[in-house]
């Protein structure tokens, strides 16, 4: 998965708020409780990016597909990054 996107201003808010409106949820639930915040806070971007790469514009429907996504994604070792244990990821699944 590529998130290298480039995104007008516009859509810089609308995924903004959609990270923020996400991440209030994520943050407090316990299925994501004992992992690293700064990792989960990279895949829910990403996760954002790609919805919006995809055509969704939607604040509301950005932030509940991320977290969608998030809930069913599956781990994957980051390009790299060899396997100590520490390196998952976890890619946003269509």
């Amino acid at each position: 998965m590529s998130t290298n996107h480039a995104f007008h201003p516009e859509a810089v808010k609308t995924l903004s708020t959609a990270f923020y409106k996400a991440w209030t949820f994520i943050s407090n639930d316990p299925r994501f409780a004992m992992e690293n915040p700064a990792l989960l806070q990279r895949r829910l971007s990403a996760c954002l990016m790609q919805l919006a790469a995809e055509g969704e514009h939607d604040p509301s429907r950005l932030s509940n597909g991320a977290i969608n996504r998030m809930r069913h994604g599956a781990p994957r070792q980051a390009a790299g990054q060899g396997g100590n244990g520490n390196s998952n990821v976890f890619c946003c699944s269509a």
